[in-house]
């Protein structure tokens, strides 16, 4: 559907001069008046139609008397005629006005060769350059697919029995006996979900859609048909190269009925919920299988995206058309838009203009409100489909795609109001708002381009500084267990106490041993006839002694002590008096140090240094805030990232792909920073305990706008790489 075009309205001065008694160009003879609906004050209007290029045009009454008295000629005589045979005062500038806007529509025949020129002119304007004509379309580019007029009055007479009072009620019956159906297979029909994440399920989605869909858009036609439109093509459209179905009713346009309208606009909508009553019905009563499957698609999913996506007024899309029938208002879109911006540049500059059309307040306000609401919606929108086309396409034409989306659609708007302010410079007056919107401005900018950013934040994990694993040296009885869970040691503080029979059999044997080599050697000392044994005797002993002091070294490493001053995080070993072999974990550790792990991006690691004091801000709200200072920093950048709690695919702030061997590969450069806890805090007690937040590291100063720029200039470089 084409937007119309309100005419009368508040009018710009023009001065008539000479023109009033120029001749007046003839109208196109293929134009037609058709009566139009009754406007906001009661006043009559009508539809001008230009069916060549399938647009329509809004005119009041006023207009209406004008057109009436154009073979006058001249301005001056129509002016005269009009305001002699109608109860308006019409003046050859409201004719000069009319006249521009014909001629400006190109609803007038050309004559002589100015008027050849000015077709020229316009047909070169309308037949733009391909690559402009591709960036203006590419995000909705139709292809009409059939001339459906004939099909459409042939099958009317088929279903035209579906808009009568019977039924209505016979559906709301229906939806009624389905609701029922469903809600005593509720079970079945929760678990019917699943069935879309399968192959089969997929492609029944696919084909449900088309079908609602091609129900979609023939309740459009086969309204329109029965309020007298003809309906002149159906087809496919491209929304952002995706192909969806379109139905042209732009000859609604002539009908005078806003109610009329408002039916052909929601007619689609109101097809497809019909379909899913009748779907839900059929569900309840079908046997499992495929056939169930596709049904249920047409009754809770397919219709939804119709829904949410065509009943959004922010689009021109069904929900647009109705609420500007609703509320009575032609070419929404740029009646709003024109009310937005004016009172955008009341709230900065207070110039004193009037208003682009004179509304009552409350119609104005929402005006205002709707076409901000507007601008919003679409800059998110155009903004989330430049990033949808970059990764749809390949990196070279991506990067074009998105950045023509940034361009067009986002800063040239930004840009054409700019210019409309420096359009009214002159007007400019010192004022309270003008002061407030400077002020604002100024600050602004202050805060994007003076050095004020003077820290980095970094997605971190505080953890334990070192964790130690203590193993039984040897296999031996435990006689008594002196740590407890949590429990603070000090350094060289036993833990367990072992024995070992058989090491105590061994040192009692060898000890044994020495006292007999030690006496026979005292007897070679004293006896010259075993002297010449007393070599023997020395060497056999000294090894015994050696002996000995092993034995008595493993027996000291019975009382396990603990390494340093830590946490017990946990007692693997048994109870007092059962036994542990060789290697069995006995107690594990924590150092009383605590360190925070962090990964700074590339952009920010040249900012900080080693002993740059740091803040960690725990995700938990229940933990405090931690204080430490910068101890290391890696000079290359992290090409695995070690700590799933932080990676994005686990909740974590860091972008991150799963390789091959299921490695965490970050998808930007990152640097990690390890920061060292004031031991003041709450040591972390726990080896598996990770808390994850933000490291805020202070840094070198930089501006906001510095900061952007690094940040885009990093992108760029790295997503160049073709």
């Amino acid at each position: 559907m084409i937007d119309g075009m309100a005419l009368d309205g508040i009018a710009p001065a023009i001065d008539g001069g000479e023109e009033a008694d120029q001749p007046l160009p003839d109208l196109r003879q293929e134009l037609a008046l058709h009566p139009g609906p009754v406007g906001r004050g009661g006043e009559a209007t009508w539809t001008l139609s230009d069916p060549s290029l399938q647009k329509f045009y809004r005119i009041g009454q006023k207009t209406m008397e004008v057109l009436s008295r154009w073979n006058q000629g001249t301005a001056a005589a129509v002016a005269a005629k009009a305001s002699a045979e109608s109860v308006y005062q019409v003046s050859p500038e409201d004719v000069i006005q009319v006249r521009n806007f014909l001629e400006q529509s190109n609803l007038v025949r050309p004559e002589g060769a100015a008027g050849l020129a000015q077709l020229q002119r316009r047909a070169a304007a309308l037949h733009s350059h391909w690559l402009i004509w591709l960036v203006k379309n590419y995000l909705f580019l139709r292809v009409p697919l059939l001339r459906p007029e004939g099909a459409i009055k042939l099958l009317y007479r088929w279903i035209a029995w579906v808009y009568s009072g019977p039924a209505r009620l016979a559906l709301v019956a229906a939806g009624a006996l389905g609701l029922f159906l469903a809600a005593r297979q509720w079970g079945a029909f929760q678990t019917s979900f699943s069935y879309l994440f399968s192959f089969q399920g997929l492609g029944l989605f696919l084909i449900a859609l088309v079908f609602a869909k091609i129900v979609h858009e023939f309740g459009h036609a086969f309204t329109a048909h029965r309020y007298g439109c003809r309906v002149s093509a159906m087809g496919l459209a491209l929304l952002v190269l995706w192909p969806v179905l379109y139905t042209d009713v732009s000859d609604a346009w002539k009908l005078p009925s806003r109610r009329a309208r408002m039916a052909i606009g929601m007619s689609g909508i109101a097809f497809e919920l019909g379909l899913a009553v009748i779907a839900t019905l059929v569900w309840s009563i079908l046997p499992d299988g495929a056939l169930r499957g596709a049904v249920f698609l047409l009754a809770t999913t397919t219709w939804v995206g119709t829904v949410a996506i065509n009943l959004s007024p922010f689009m021109k899309f069904d929900g647009y058309y109705v609420l500007s029938d609703w509320l009575g208002i032609d070419n929404l879109f740029d009646r709003a838009f024109k009310m937005g911006r004016w009172k955008l540049r009341e709230i900065l500059f207070r110039l004193g203009e009037a208003p682009p059309e004179a509304f009552d307040r409350s119609r104005a306000r929402f005006l205002v409100l709707f076409a901000w609401g507007v601008w919003l919606y679409r800059f998110l929108l155009f903004l989330g489909i430049a990033l949808l086309v970059y990764f749809l396409f390949f990196k070279a034409l991506g990067l074009i795609l998105m950045t023509v989306e940034l361009v067009w659609f986002i800063a040239m708007p930004i840009y054409n109001e700019l210019r409309e302010w420096g359009r009214r410079r002159g007007r400019f007056r010192l004022n309270l708002n003008t002061l407030v919107t400077l002020s604002l401005f100024g600050l602004l900018a202050a805060l994007f381009l003076l050095p004020l950013d003077a820290k980095v934040d970094a997605p971190g994990v505080l953890r334990a500084e070192k964790h130690t694993d203590i193993y039984a040296p040897f296999s031996a009885r435990i006689t008594k267990v002196e740590a407890r869970i949590d429990q603070r040691v000090t350094a060289q503080q036993p833990l367990f106490r072992l024995t070992s029979p058989a090491l105590e059999k061994e040192l009692a044997a060898v000890r044994k041993k020495a006292g007999l080599a030690r006496r026979q050697l005292e007897l070679a000392s004293a006896d010259i006839n075993l002297r010449h044994r007393r070599l023997v005797a020395e060497t056999e002993l000294a090894a015994l002694n050696t002996r000995i002091e092993g034995l008595a070294k493993s027996r000291a490493k019975l009382v396990i002590n603990a390494p340093m001053e830590a946490v017990v995080t946990g007692i693997a070993a048994p109870k007092e008096g059962q036994w542990v072999g060789a290697n069995d974990l006995l107690v594990g550790l924590n150092a009383l140090g605590s360190v925070i792990e962090a990964y700074v991006a590339e952009a920010d690691v040249g900012r900080i240094g080693v002993g740059a004091m740091a803040r960690f801000i725990p995700e938990n709200l229940d933990q405090p805030v931690r204080r430490g200072t910068v101890m290391e920093i890696d000079a290359l950048n992290t090409a695995e990232l070690t700590r799933p709690i932080l990676a994005s695919i686990f909740g974590g702030d860091i972008p991150v792909r799963n390789d091959k061997d299921g490695r965490l590969i970050p998808e930007r450069s990152i640097y990690k920073v390890l920061i060292n806890i004031d031991r003041s805090g709450k040591p972390v007690a726990n080896a598996k305990f990770q808390l994850r937040g933000v490291a805020s590291i202070a840094a070198t100063k930089r501006s906001f706008g510095a900061n952007f720029w690094a940040l885009a200039a990093g992108i760029m470089v790295r997503e160049s790489g073709f």
